[in-house]
């Protein structure tokens, strides 16, 4: 329940950030970023929580992509009131074949609007959690933020690579993590002896979210290192490239809250939102 309880509050923090920061128009922001705000309803994925998580081998996990879910949501909001704001809770009870069996309102914004949400996620589909080799029923508890944000509205404002390595110091092992507009994920482990090399994809939502935060944070005018490096520690490194600029930034401590923020949140998608697969 504590470690749930954190992953809640981490992402409340993390997305409260990114949307906070998205209606800064200082000049901190690098050319192209500073303007064109434009309203938009927007429904954002928060969380999937699993009741009793660690009694599963395997976790139940929506089959359907994240993005068509939203998208739907966020199609049906104007419809109803734009200027609704708020969270939106709802507990899923979910049978051994990966059906809902059961959804129950645990917190709503407004009758009409929580029965289209109810219509929506009742027809998304998961994979069941599994004991052992066994398919078997179980609960979660999916979280939906419905708000009224303030966008860029610039096509070209998309990344198109976001790198985070790691090399190390006295501790003999290499990672990197790449994340690509294409919606591609890459996770490459280097060690003395062997390499392990995995791919996955990283959903659009998430992308987008990764890129609206190094946007509002103004990443491509920050300095290129922060803190100072400990003698035996590795230099861990976070890359971004769009068009033809890429920004190098070394994180040792002391970062700014956007930029710990956007570390976070890529070894948080890396850990719990990407299937990785082996790859050459």
């Amino acid at each position: 329940m504590v470690n749930k309880l954190k992953t809640v509050i981490f992402l409340f923090f993390i997305l409260s950030i990114s949307v906070h920061s998205q209606t800064d128009t200082s000049d901190c922001c690098p050319e192209g970023f500073t303007g064109d705000l434009i309203l938009s309803p927007n429904v954002v994925f928060e969380d999937l929580i699993v009741e009793d998580s660690l009694k599963y081998s395997s976790k139940p996990i929506i089959v359907d992509s994240i993005s068509s879910i939203l998208k739907r949501l966020n199609e049906s909001w104007p419809n109803i009131h734009i200027g609704l704001e708020g969270r939106l809770v709802v507990s899923i009870k979910i049978d051994s074949k990966g059906l809902i069996d059961g959804i129950e309102l645990i917190r709503g914004i407004e009758d009409k609007l929580d029965s289209t949400a109810l219509d929506i996620v009742e027809s998304i589909k998961f994979k069941p959690a599994k004991i052992g080799i066994d398919n078997v029923p179980s609960e979660v508890v999916l979280i939906l933020n419905y708000r009224i944000i303030a966008k860029r509205d610039e096509p070209s404002a998309i990344v198109s690579e976001i790198m985070l390595d790691y090399k190390p110091g006295m501790i003999y092992e290499y990672w990197k993590i790449v994340y690509k507009s294409d919606f591609t994920a890459y996770y490459e482990k280097v060690y003395p002896d062997s390499t392990q090399r995995f791919s996955g994809k990283i959903d659009e939502h998430y992308f987008n979210r990764l890129n609206d935060l190094i946007h509002s944070i103004c990443f491509f005018k920050m300095q290129d290192s922060y803190g100072s490096q400990y003698t035996d520690a590795g230099t861990v490194t976070l890359t971004v490239s769009q068009g033809d600029v890429t920004k190098s930034i070394r994180l040792y401590r002391n970062l700014p809250i956007g930029l710990w923020s956007l570390q976070q949140l890529i070894y948080y998608l890396r850990d719990d939102f990407i299937e990785w697969n082996p790859s050459k």
